[in-house]
């Protein structure tokens, strides 16, 4: 049904406009890869499209396009937060990525490290690692990992 939607939205615009939504796409999958090096070259990819087309990338945003708002957000001109809120898997992925882990996130990520979806479950770990806090990194490895529990526990 999404894919039908976003197909019929295609079809509605122009063909640059089209192009335009098939190049945020590209960089929103770039961002979403497990290769650390893919998401860093997503990142810079968005921070140029947003140099280059501020303008459509705004309206595209105000009108809650997912790929726009995940390219705002990689260019540094969105909070990554707003995107973790979004039910969309793509939203998450990058947000995870994107997020400068705090405290108020571990609810959502520890939720999301339990999805049956690989992909998330990678990226909601990856953000947890990102977490600086001494304290809480201990409650979240014995959250994650049971033999952390067990006295003794030295983590590698």
């Amino acid at each position: 049904m999404r894919s039908l939607l976003a197909g019929l939205f295609l079809v509605s615009l122009s063909p640059q406009d089209a192009e335009f939504k098939k190049q945020l796409e590209r960089v929103v999958l770039r961002a979403c890869h497990v290769d650390p090096e893919e998401r860093k070259a997503a990142v810079l990819e968005a921070a140029d499209l947003y140099e280059r087309e501020k303008e459509p990338l705004d309206k595209l945003a105000k009108s809650k396009d997912i790929p726009a708002l995940a390219v705002l957000t990689l260019a540094g001109k969105r909070d990554a937060d707003d995107l973790l809120k979004l039910k969309d898997r793509t939203a998450r992925i990058v947000a995870c990525h994107a997020l400068k882990t705090r405290k108020e996130h571990l609810g959502l990520l520890l939720k999301m490290s339990e999805e049956k979806d690989l992909e998330v479950r990678l990226a909601a770990g990856s953000a947890l690692g990102k977490m600086t806090d001494g304290a809480l990194r201990q409650q979240i490895t014995a959250l994650l990992v049971p033999d952390a529990r067990k006295p003794g526990f030295k983590p590698v």
